[in-house]
């Protein structure tokens, strides 16, 4: 049983025993000591919601009595909270003078001191293990405390008048959800995360001719261009392996560069008529008149006065960056078709005709799909050469994995043809292999001579034993660049997307 009852701090015990500890605490400020050892950032922001807003009115702190002190109450749930109050009550509980003095100030910010806590629930069994471990241990199939998807924290955070990114993206599908049916129906894919990273960049929102006004997105393209700009990028993100897991992660955009070489692989390009009067993504599609669609060429002025542009996001201003866009990025790629109609988009298919930046951080454009016919060791390699890893962190990891992976894709290609070897006498090196692949998808009018050459040549500087590929394994004193390793994909791509085709 358990009743709520007021109970003065100074009558509070923090538990010696507290989970949290990775051995028991000797006495009550040997518990404070290393709570704040443990949490000491958290614990003061803690006590700055507490100084500012008083107590959380829907967390009741859990307490029994204590066996050991007569008139006192042991803290089962609770103990950061009563650890910030006893020390912004008496700031000299504190184990050193740093953090005597962080509280001396916080407590200059307090209201009113909190003597008494009244929402204390008091315990005369071991029920409130229960609570505790339900509070503590996870969702617990539904019975403990079931923590918010990305989309429903967005949604919060829209009704409290904090729009992100991402959940206006989401809104903008949602009203087109039609068109949008096939992503929305894997939209647990799609983490809302990276699309508030993606249209969080400047770069990346000028190449959807999308302005920032005050944390609301406004777009300058015509709606249909829009939509089907933005479905190219969503189809990629919910492209899955064989195990129904997401190629796309955080590593294909994590840094502004990423953002642009994935906007290049995917065609994205800023529209070169801009409309004269925006729409909001958030609205339903708008019915302008004739002359707000009429639209003239992009110039500063169409966009409006970007120097009244305020950010409420935390992501990079419209105005504050503008001027420092590199616009150099992406004059050798094409307009796109604007002849697309809305209805009729299917996507990005098909191969990219535009060559990928030799400096992107992950090895495999986004571009690029291939069908691996139930051969689980190169679908797996793929997809951590296309996903998992990045230069960044793996450089060595993505060099050796990509001289496997031409081994191997080789080697089945061979085998499932049934290639033959002329020379019966040795066995064929890599060399050997990459030349009887390209010879037969020649022979077959898969490629042309001059491809199949140019594949030959590059092959026989790459692959042979004094080649780069066999160095990144056995040599230790040669160093790697990503941009090395992504031209060796970028030369062999066409070969191992015809063997996986």
């Amino acid at each position: 049983m358990n009743q709520i009852k007021s109970i003065n701090i100074n009558k509070l015990l923090l538990d010696v025993d507290n989970p949290r500890f990775p051995t028991p605490a000797e006495n009550q400020r040997d518990a404070i000591e290393k709570l704040l050892e443990l949490q000491y950032d958290r614990l003061y922001r803690l006590a700055k919601d507490i100084a500012l807003r008083g107590l959380d009115p829907s967390e009741n702190i859990l307490v029994y009595p204590s066996q050991e002190e007569d008139g006192f109450f042991v803290v089962a749930e609770g103990n950061r909270r009563v650890t910030a109050l006893k020390l912004l009550l008496l700031p000299k509980m504190a184990p050193n003078e740093k953090v005597k003095k962080a509280f001396e100030k916080l407590k200059l910010t307090q209201r009113n001191d909190i003597k008494v806590i009244d929402n204390c629930a008091l315990f005369d069994d071991d029920e409130y293990s229960h609570w505790v471990s339900l509070k503590h241990t996870g969702q617990n199939n539904g019975i403990g405390r079931v923590e918010w998807t990305a989309p429903e924290k967005a949604r919060h955070l829209a009704r409290m008048g904090k729009q992100s990114f991402g959940n206006q993206l989401f809104t903008f599908m949602e009203l087109n959800s039609e068109y949008y049916k096939r992503i929305l129906e894997k939209k647990k894919i799609i983490r809302i995360t990276n699309i508030s990273r993606l249209f969080g960049d400047l770069k990346v929102r000028d190449y959807f001719n999308i302005q920032n006004i005050n944390g609301l997105l406004y777009c300058f393209q015509p709606y249909d261009r829009f939509a089907e700009q933005l479905e190219k990028i969503l189809s990629v993100m919910i492209e899955e392996d064989e195990k129904g897991k997401p190629y796309f992660t955080v590593n294909r955009i994590r840094s502004q560069v990423d953002r642009v070489t994935f906007m290049h692989e995917q065609k994205i390009t800023e529209s070169k008529l801009t409309l004269r009067k925006p729409w909001r993504l958030i609205d339903e599609r708008p019915a302008l008149s004739e002359e707000e669609i009429q639209s003239k060429p992009y110039n500063e002025d169409n966009m409006g006065d970007k120097n009244k542009d305020h950010n409420s996001h935390g992501v990079d201003s419209d105005i504050e960056n503008k001027n420092n866009n590199n616009k150099e990025s992406n004059t050798n790629f094409s307009e796109g078709n604007d002849d697309n109609k809305f209805n009729n988009v299917k996507g990005n298919q098909g191969k990219n005709t535009t060559p990928p930046k030799a400096n992107r951080n992950n090895l495999i454009p986004s571009y690029v799909k291939l069908n691996f016919r139930g051969n689980k060791k190169c679908s797996r390699i793929f997809t951590e050469l296309k996903s998992h890893l990045s230069f960044d962190t793996t450089p060595n990891a993505i060099s050796i994995l990509l001289r496997i992976f031409i081994d191997l894709s080789v080697s089945y290609f061979i085998e499932d043809k049934k290639i033959s070897s002329k020379d019966n006498h040795r066995n064929p090196g890599l060399h050997d292999k990459v030349i009887f692949c390209a010879h037969y998808l020649r022979d077959n009018k898969k490629i042309t001579g001059s491809e199949c050459t140019a594949v030959i040549t590059y092959s026989s500087q790459i692959t042979k034993a004094n080649g780069s590929l066999q160095q990144y394994v056995h040599n230790p004193h040669l160093i790697l660049s990503k941009e090395a390793v992504n031209t060796e994909w970028d030369n062999f791509e066409t070969l191992l997307t015809l063997m996986w085709s």
